[in-house]
C-alpha cells in the first residue's frame, strides 16, 4: 500500500483557488480527504467559492485566505501558517503583451509562496503548477523529446526582444515566457536554500 505524501486531513494551501486550474486542484484535494485554505483577490470571490465548496463538501472542509496582490514581500506568510502542503497555481493572466506585466508579478508572487513555505515548518510538500509552454512551443506534427533541461526559449525571445511600446498579438509568447521563467526561478530559489519540504512542479493539464 502506498501511503500519501501527506496524512488525509492534512491543511493544504492552494494559491489562486478560483481561477480554472486551482477549482479542479481545490475540488481533488476535498475529494481525497484533505482539508484546503484557498487564497483569492476579494471578497466576493471568497463568498461563492466557500458557498460552492462547502455545498458539496460539508462547513469547515474549505476555508478563503483574501489576498489582492500576490507581489508584496510575506503576502502569503499568514495564509500559510498551519499549513502541510502548498500548491502555488496563482499566476497574471491577463494575456497582456507587455512582459513586465505579467512576467515580473507571476515571479515575484512564486517566490512568496515559497518563503512563506519556508517559514512554516510543518509544510513537507510544495507543488509549482508550470505549464506545457515552459518547457516547449506548440507545433503540429513536430515530435520533440521533453526533458529536465527543455526550456521554451523562442517564446522568451519574442516576449523580450521588442523594446516598448509593446505591440498587441504577442500575448501568448508572455504567457509561456512567464511560466518558463518563474518556472526557472523555482528551481533556482530550491538549490540555493535548500528547504525543509519537497518542491515538485507540474503542469496538470495547462497547455
Amino acid at each position: 500500500m502506498v501511503m500519501p505524501a501527506l496524512p488525509k486531513d492534512s491543511l493544504v494551501l492552494v494559491t489562486g483557488a478560483n481561477s480554472f486550474q486551482g477549482m479542479h486542484i481545490v475540488d481533488q484535494l476535498l475529494a481525497h480527504g484533505y482539508r484546503v485554505r484557498g487564497t483569492v483577490r476579494d471578497a466576493e470571490k471568497a463568498i461563492w467559492t466557500s458557498k460552492y465548496f462547502g455545498n458539496k463538501y460539508g462547513p469547515g472542509r474549505y476555508v478563503t485566505a483574501v489576498i489582492p496582490d500576490m507581489v508584496p514581500r510575506d503576502v502569503f506568510d499568514i495564509a500559510a501558517r498551519g499549513c502541510s502542503g502548498l500548491i502555488h497555481v496563482a499566476s497574471v493572466m491577463t494575456f497582456s503583451s507587455d512582459p513586465n506585466e505579467v512576467i515580473t508579478p507571476s515571479i515575484a508572487g512564486a517566490l512568496n509562496a515559497l518563503e512563506a513555505a519556508a517559514k512554516e515548518p510543518n509544510i513537507k510538500r510544495f507543488v509549482y503548477c508550470s505549464a506545457t509552454s515552459a518547457a516547449v512551443a506548440h507545433g503540429i506534427g513536430a515530435r520533440i523529446d521533453v526533458t529536465n533541461e527543455s526550456w521554451n526559449m523562442a517564446a522568451f525571445k519574442t516576449a523580450w526582444e521588442q523594446p516598448p511600446p509593446y505591440e498587441e498579438g504577442r500575448a501568448w509568447a508572455v504567457f509561456a515566457s512567464s511560466k518558463m521563467q518563474t518556472e526557472q526561478a523555482v528551481w533556482r530559489w530550491c538549490r540555493a536554500r535548500r528547504p525543509q519540504f519537497v518542491l515538485n512542479t507540474g503542469t496538470f493539464g495547462v497547455p
